[in-house]
């Protein structure tokens, strides 16, 4: 809906996929069983928003919600801030969890696709990292630094 301003008052959408599979002769692996991104926009924070939406692949699901602004002014950069959790598919109490966050932005101009900060986090292991990525060059170039944290014990 747009408001009597010409600005973009409210919107949602929804996009879902079912299995995904790639086949090379008599092999075939699944990529994905099924998943649904549920998206809103947000007027007062000029945000499109990713409520929860889930991936279920044949070793496990995901779940994924945050937030992507629009550029706004000058600044001709999408920002963008996620968050995943991620189980092994494991039944029951067992199954091994994970999750991680991460936030930066795309400058289509410019061709650079930047994840500021990227922290990613299971039972066992924390990492956390950046990357910066180009497509203007003529081959894809990304650099990316991390710092693998101490391993955690499962006891």
């Amino acid at each position: 809906m747009v408001d009597r301003d010409g600005r973009l008052a409210s919107a949602s959408g929804r996009l879902s996929a079912g299995r995904i599979e790639l086949a090379e002769g008599e092999d075939v692996d699944v990529l994905l069983e099924r998943g649904q991104i549920d998206v809103r926009w947000d007027p007062s924070d000029r945000a499109i928003v990713i409520s929860p939406s889930y991936a279920s692949f044949p070793a496990g699901s995901a779940l994924m919600s945050g937030r992507v602004h629009p550029p706004a002014s000058e600044d001709v950069r999408w920002r963008y801030a996620l968050s995943l959790t991620a189980s092994d598919g494991t039944p029951g109490a067992a199954g091994r969890r994970g999750g991680a966050r991460l936030s930066g932005s795309y400058d289509p101009a410019a061709g650079q696709f930047a994840i500021d900060s990227l922290v990613v986090d299971d039972e066992q292991t924390r990492f956390s990292a950046a990357l910066s990525m180009s497509h203007h060059s003529r081959a894809p170039c990304w650099g990316c630094r991390g710092l693998p944290s101490a391993s955690r014990s499962t006891s």
